[in-house]
């Protein structure tokens, strides 16, 4: 690839693929050249509002999946898919970055394992809260015994839009 940006499909364009499009908007190093979703108005939709040009669009993945044009997928499906597609990508030899949670139960999760750790191309689960400020602080407090032991977290978080 060189100097040539990671060419990304984003796979799902509900309301979280806003949150990830807004960096391979900003960042030169990517650029998003597909969507794929079921909904295909609503990835042509995504596409004019992100801004990308002359996108691929399709409701089938494994179309995406076997573009030698796409790099890296960006895997933003409902989560009941996630195993699957992941695993495609793999077969695919793609790049994958993977929202969470990565897999439905353990036994996926462990199958998931196996495949990404003897790929040799990046694979990420991506967790979008681990570094928030806010977290941080609150994992502060509880690793210095400041807050008593925890029994659970709530979150609440507003989702953005790009524009």
């Amino acid at each position: 690839m060189g100097n040539q940006p990671v060419r990304v499909a984003i796979l799902g364009t509900g309301r979280i693929s806003d949150l990830h499009a807004i960096e391979y908007k900003q960042n030169p190093k990517g650029k998003i050249v597909a969507l794929c979703d079921q909904n295909v108005k609503q990835a042509q939709s995504q596409a004019e509002a992100w801004g990308v040009d002359d996108p691929i669009i399709s409701d089938d993945y494994r179309e995406i999946l076997a573009r030698p044009d796409v790099d890296l997928v960006e895997i933003l499906l409902p989560h009941h898919l996630h195993l699957q597609a992941a695993l495609d990508a793999i077969a695919a030899g793609k790049m994958v970055s993977l929202q969470k949670p990565m897999c439905m139960n353990m036994e996926e999760a462990d199958i998931l394992v196996e495949a990404a750790e003897s790929y040799d191309r990046p694979f990420k689960i991506f967790e979008n809260f681990i570094f928030h400020p806010p977290v941080l602080k609150a994992k502060e407090l509880v690793d210095a015994g400041a807050i008593g032991d925890p029994i659970s977290i709530r979150i609440k978080s507003n989702p953005g839009k790009s524009k």
